[in-house]
């Protein structure tokens, strides 16, 4: 073969074996990696995992006895249960006011019923006594008819009384009347709100050592600091005291009281759901 045949055929030989390496190179392109999910790892707070296995989880360990007399956790964590303080069938631990020109109590279906007086109606609490500072009341009520106040809840406070009104003044303030002298539609603790005859509410109190808070269906109406503040009740409810409830020319119903002592936190002001109530009262006759 003449040399330049010879050196045109090499040429062509390496330019061929080139261009089948360059297409063994040039597959399809490859799909991109899919991108990890797993969580970033800090590395300046990574561990070499390569020489451990997986934690071991420990069991619980057991809770230690407690000494003789010693409470136990789940004791000393305890809320005082609410103590019944209407048993639904009688006024055993009550009893009518005699205020002059008072209406009737009476219990019907499960409830104490004020009828209207000419003026006030109510119960006074003669049961074993109570303490007078560091406790909750609760109870619900109901106006069954009349324009005015359906509750008013005389407490104590230490040596000193208050009374909780709800539906005063017309039918609708409520508040502590009196604080520094003031009735509940003249001091800060006065709210306006909407009652509905026949409809009942639940009323509750909390009197710690320097405050008394008060909820009307789980509503935080009255929150009062006592400091520098001084507490008293009108004249004309003063036979209700130490412990008692009254409506004014109005018919009211009252179910389900309850009483309890407050703890050590809640007493100093700590805010807490009481614990859950276990009642027996009939169902609603609204």
């Amino acid at each position: 073969m003449p040399t330049g045949c010879v050196l045109r055929f090499l040429v062509q030989s390496v330019s061929l074996g080139v261009g089948l390496i360059m297409l063994g190179g040039c597959d399809a392109p490859k799909a991109p990696a899919p991108r990890s999910t797993a969580p970033t790892i800090n590395l300046g707070e990574q561990e070499d995992s390569s020489n451990t296995m997986p934690p071991v989880q420990s069991p619980e360990p057991t809770p230690a006895a407690p000494e003789s007399g010693a409470a136990a956790p789940s004791e000393a964590k305890a809320k005082p249960a609410w103590k019944s303080l209407f048993d639904g069938k009688t006024l055993a631990g009550w009893k009518s006011i005699e205020f002059g020109g008072e209406g009737e109590v009476a219990i019907e279906d499960g409830k104490i019923v004020m009828q209207r007086g000419s003026d006030l109606t109510g119960i006074s609490y003669t049961g074993e006594p109570l303490p007078n500072v560091n406790y909750e009341i609760t109870f619900e009520a109901q106006r069954i008819d009349g324009l005015d106040f359906f509750c008013g809840l005389v407490f104590p406070h230490k040596k000193s009384y208050c009374s909780f009104v709800v539906g005063g003044w017309g039918g609708g303030v409520v508040g502590l009347s009196s604080v520094d002298g003031n009735y509940a539609n003249e001091n800060n603790t006065g709210s306006n709100a909407v009652f509905k005859n026949g409809q009942w509410y639940r009323i509750r109190l909390r009197v710690g050592e320097n405050f008394i808070r008060a909820w009307i269906d789980d509503k935080n109406v009255v929150d009062l600091d006592l400091t520098g503040h001084e507490l008293s009740v009108h004249p004309a409810v003063d036979l209700a005291k130490p412990l008692g409830i009254t409506c004014y020319s109005t018919v009211a119903g009252l179910r389900d009281l309850h009483f309890r002592t407050l703890t050590d936190e809640e007493a100093a002001g700590l805010e807490s759901d009481p614990p859950p109530l276990t009642t027996t009262k009939p169902a609603a006759t609204e």
